[in-house]
């Protein structure tokens, strides 16, 4: 059997998405959900760019600017 990293990496960044959704989604209820959408990926990217560092790779840290 062989293994599919590319497979098993988009599995747990998808899982990582539902996380960062499940922690967020109480301020929906105070009427935040524009601004749960908008840095909702950023935590992702954010996420990606803390595992490149932790593995070696040499890049700065960056985020966009979300816009309400």
């Amino acid at each position: 059997m062989s293994y599919d990293e590319e497979g098993d990496w988009n599995k747990c960044v998808g899982q990582y998405r539902l996380v960062v959704g499940r922690l967020l989604s109480p301020l929906r209820k105070y009427g935040q959900a524009i601004y749960i959408d908008g840095v909702h990926e950023e935590f992702v990217q954010a996420a990606i760019q803390l595992h490149y560092k932790l593995s070696g790779v040499d890049m700065p840290f960056s985020v966009e600017d979300v816009h309400w």
